[in-house]
């Protein structure tokens, strides 16, 4: 499986990472506000990064199912 594009444009992957990125970048709820944390770039990237973790730790085949029959029939 190759997940990279020819002729450098951004793969899926790469582009849901940066919107990931740039979302938590701007986050704010009652219990999370970016600005406020006064984060920098590596701490920014490693939260993504924990948050992909988490997310791959609990994976499971309800979720999967779910977002295949999301990207079959919208």
């Amino acid at each position: 499986m190759n997940l990279h594009q020819p002729n450098n444009s951004p793969s899926q992957i790469d582009e849901a990472i940066n919107e990931l990125i740039l979302k938590v970048s701007d986050f704010s709820d009652e219990f999370f506000d970016t600005e406020k944390m006064h984060l920098d770039g590596e701490q920014l990237e490693a939260l993504v990064a924990l948050l992909i973790q988490e997310w791959t730790k609990n994976l499971d085949g309800k979720s999967l199912a779910g977002y295949l029959n999301v990207l079959r029939h919208g």
